[in-house]
């Protein structure tokens, strides 16, 4: 089992203005935990891409990765929040870092979640990121886990092949 790695959004400063919300990141075995506490600002995500790219670089993580994300008390974010999300996964994806899937924890008594649900799930959609909803930890890693095991399975096939 590889050593977690960790680090948070408060310890990323971004321009003049600090980010709305906190989102609390863990890395171990191929999973990004991140927990969100919002409402959330461009900053935040901003912030978010910086320390995730840190975490993967610090563990010199190379192979798929999957997220598994907790959102507590808000999930309200302006409509440019999502469009700034989008399009970080999108470079991300360009760039070979794009995630294999997205699992998330939320729970009734989250703020906006009404209204930010459809949004977030269109966003992961648009740049063909799987996303879904489960109530309990356990069913989401699994969730992640089975991506994650087809990915790294396509990969060997396909390194398989060129070889």
């Amino acid at each position: 089992m590889e050593k977690a790695l960790t680090g948070s959004t408060d310890d990323i400063l971004i321009g003049a203005f600090r980010p709305h919300g906190r989102v609390d990141v863990r890395i171990e075995n191929g999973i990004i935990y991140s927990d969100a506490y919002g409402p959330f600002n461009i900053e935040l995500i901003h912030a978010l891409v910086r320390i995730q790219r840190r975490l993967v670089a610090q563990g010199k993580l190379t192979g798929p990765l999957g997220e598994v994300i907790h959102i507590f008390s808000s999930a309200l974010a302006g409509r440019e929040v999502v469009d700034v999300l989008t399009q970080a996964m999108d470079r991300a994806n360009l760039e070979g870092r794009g995630r294999v899937g997205a699992a998330f924890l939320i729970g009734p008594e989250v703020e906006g979640i009404s209204i930010m649900l459809p949004a977030i799930l269109a966003c992961y959609a648009k740049v063909g990121v799987p996303s879904r909803v489960f109530e309990r930890l356990e069913d989401a890693e699994n969730w992640i886990r089975g991506l994650l095991d087809a990915e790294s399975a396509k990969n060997e096939a396909a390194k398989a092949i060129s070889e």
